[in-house]
């Protein structure tokens, strides 16, 4: 059996975080079903991200 590990990937750029950056991970504000992660960059630009589950759109 093979197991292939997944990073998480950022809510508003997309891009996989890896093991050992900088990232933040926080339950949706709204809905509190889904895990949103951010990047350091996306958090400190404050781009937008949105919940795939009840589409709320934060910061």
């Amino acid at each position: 059996m093979s197991s292939e590990y997944k990073p998480p990937v950022c809510s508003s750029c997309g891009r996989p975080i890896l093991v050992d950056e900088a990232c933040v991970k926080f339950p949706c504000p709204n809905c509190g079903q889904i895990i949103l992660w951010r990047c350091e960059k996306c958090k400190k630009l404050t781009r937008p991200y949105k919940c795939p589950n009840c589409d709320f759109i934060g910061p």
